[in-house]
């Protein structure tokens, strides 16, 4: 269950790296794909939030199983990372209630989501890989 958590939580990050380049190189200057996608920003941040949303609730099955525990010196990670990670989905809700109301754009609050979640996931990867 945990490597389904990291997968789809994984696959978010990708997501939401996508969007953040769409996000921060505006005009003519963005690669073409990510221009291509710029229609679709909204559904591909829901999307992106929905796929993080089931990998933190997988996460959060996958650490109520006692075996987990039994990593030696990584066996918190995956406590850690699941609050980095719920941090990270409340700035994010944070962001979609601001670009709702605003048409101006949250660069502080999407520098502080992408942030936590990154750390979310070197802190899962570092808890995966390590047994």
């Amino acid at each position: 269950m945990l490597n389904v958590a990291f997968t789809l939580l994984l696959l978010a990050a990708v997501l939401g790296g996508f969007l953040a380049l769409g996000f921060i190189r505006v005009g003519d200057t963005a690669p073409a794909v990510i221009r291509a996608l710029r229609p679709y920003a909204r559904g591909l941040g829901l999307v992106h939030g929905g796929i993080a949303a089931a990998g933190l609730l997988a996460l959060i099955a996958a650490l109520r199983d006692p075996a987990i525990h039994a990593a030696i010196g990584v066996a918190g990670f995956g406590l850690v990372a699941a609050w980095l990670f719920g941090i990270a989905l409340a700035f994010g809700l944070v962001i979609l209630a601001t670009a709702r109301r605003r048409r101006g754009r949250a660069s502080l609050l999407v520098a502080v989501h992408a942030t936590l979640a990154i750390s979310g996931i070197v802190v899962l990867m570092a808890r995966v890989l390590g047994g």
